[in-house]
């Protein structure tokens, strides 16, 4: 199997709801052509919501209780992210090797809010950073 379709198997199996991908043909007269037959489990779909739709929903929320406004700086977002980071740190129970996933989503949450505060597409940075990170070796 090609380097391509091994790389994009794993993509595709790590998307919401995919059970299963049975096929992927790669025409050789047109090689950005692909056609992937994919298997999902359309309940787990449409029960979660996407990443965009829970960061925009969650930066509306922060609008209107007044958490940020146009007067936000660059500086508003590290001080909230730093102040999540230690509220993660201070959920840490090191007998257990456990901590509050909730704390991790605050983090994410704010991220996301400073990159929509700054249409800044995180997905695309996160995802050229992958490809960046894919290629880095040991």
């Amino acid at each position: 199997m090609s380097d391509k379709k091994s790389i994009l198997i794993n993509q595709i199996q790590q998307l919401l709801g995919v059970e299963g991908v049975s096929h992927i043909c790669i025409s050789p007269e047109e090689p950005d052509l692909m056609l992937v037959e994919i298997h999902i489990d359309p309940e787990s779909v449409a029960e979660r919501l996407i990443s965009e739709e829970i960061a925009l929903r969650n930066y509306n929320s922060a609008l209107k209780r007044g958490q940020i406004s146009d007067e936000t700086q660059f500086i508003d977002f590290i001080i909230k992210i730093n102040e999540e980071m230690f509220e993660l740190k201070d959920s840490f129970n090191n007998d257990e090797e456990t901590f509050d996933p909730s704390e991790l989503a605050d983090i994410s949450l704010v991220c996301d809010a400073m990159a929509l505060h700054y249409a800044i597409d995180l997905q695309a940075e996160k995802e050229a950073k992958m490809l960046i990170n894919e290629q880095i070796t040991d």
